[in-house]
């Protein structure tokens, strides 16, 4: 009976060890993709394209720029719009991202 508790104790803090670190990883990687998406139109430039990097937590990211509308609707427009995506993953390896995050940016017309 005691090592029958002992064990069902023992998976249940090694689950809630594994689970706080997916939390930790969760909310370390959307800290950083919101502060890449800041950063794009300042020191990343808010063009159509791909950019890829690494932080120094070894966490990497990609970011992806597109045009957004169709090509009649940007001559109409006063300001050119975009798509922007970016996307953290643990490690250089990884498959699947951590978090995506896409919005949409408005810039000047080149």
């Amino acid at each position: 009976m005691l090592s029958i508790s002992l064990t069902l104790a023992l998976r249940t803090l090694a689950g809630g060890f594994h689970y706080q670190r997916q939390a930790r990883t969760l909310a370390d990687a959307t800290l950083l993709a919101q502060s890449l998406l800041t950063r794009i139109g300042s020191d990343l430039p808010l063009r159509p394209g791909a950019d890829t990097g690494i932080f120094l937590n070894g966490f990497t990211w990609d970011v992806q720029i597109d045009g957004y509308g169709d090509s009649s609707d940007r001559q109409e427009w006063p300001v050119a719009a975009y798509t922007v995506t970016v996307r953290v993953l643990e490690g250089r390896n990884a498959a699947k991202p951590v978090v995506v995050l896409t919005t949409l940016r408005l810039g000047p017309k080149s």
